[in-house]
Order: C-alpha cells, then sequence, then structure tokens
C-alpha cells in the first residue's frame, strides 16, 4: 500500500491554528466540502483560483508575498519527498496525463 502525501501541509497546518476547518472554508470561498477535498488533493482540473488563493492569504494573515509557500506546485512543499515508494499508479498515470511526471518509478497496489 502506498504512502499518501500530505498536500498543502502549510496551508492546513495554518487553518488549524485559525480553527479554520475545511466545511468553514467551503463556506467562505461559496463551494461545496467536497469541491475543498478535491483541492487539497491536488486533482488536476480543480485547482484554487488566484481569488480563492487571496482570500485563503488573508484569512490566515499570510502575506502575499508567501503565496508560493501556502499553495506550492501540485500542493506538495518539498518534490523530493516523492518516490517510487509513495506513489500509486494511479497517481503516476494522472501525471503522466497531466505532463509533470518526474518520478522514475511506480509502487503498484
Amino acid at each position: 500500500m502506498a504512502v499518501r502525501i500530505r498536500r498543502y501541509n502549510y496551508l492546513q497546518q495554518k487553518m488549524a491554528e485559525y480553527g479554520i476547518d475545511r466545511p468553514y472554508l467551503a463556506e467562505q470561498l461559496e463551494c461545496s466540502p467536497s469541491c475543498i477535498g478535491r483541492r487539497f488533493m491536488a486533482y488536476p482540473r480543480c485547482t484554487w483560483t488566484s481569488e480563492e488563493q487571496y482570500k485563503i492569504m488573508d484569512m490566515i494573515n499570510e502575506p502575499y508575498s508567501r503565496l508560493h509557500i501556502v499553495f506550492p506546485k501540485d500542493g506538495i512543499s518539498d518534490p523530493s519527498a516523492i518516490t517510487a515508494e509513495n506513489i500509486t499508479l494511479a497517481e503516476f498515470m494522472t501525471r503522466l496525463m497531466a505532463g509533470t511526471t518526474q518520478t522514475p518509478a511506480v509502487k503498484r497496489r
């Protein structure tokens, strides 16, 4: 079984610090909780909009200059954390279709 990659780790830490849960975030962004869940999983067709990012930055009192830290590429702060041991075939295929395959091997379930 593959290890799950925790995406948007810093954002989730800051949300916990401010007592912001996903249902509240969904309410503030005027979308469904499932939509927020898909964004946290970094689904290719369900990305954060700029408007949402800036609104969240305001909610967690982060300066806009740290946008790249709160919303890193693909939700992963440290891309080297992705290894053959913790990526599934489904995730690899998703990345392949998105053109972002940087992982040399895939663990099958």
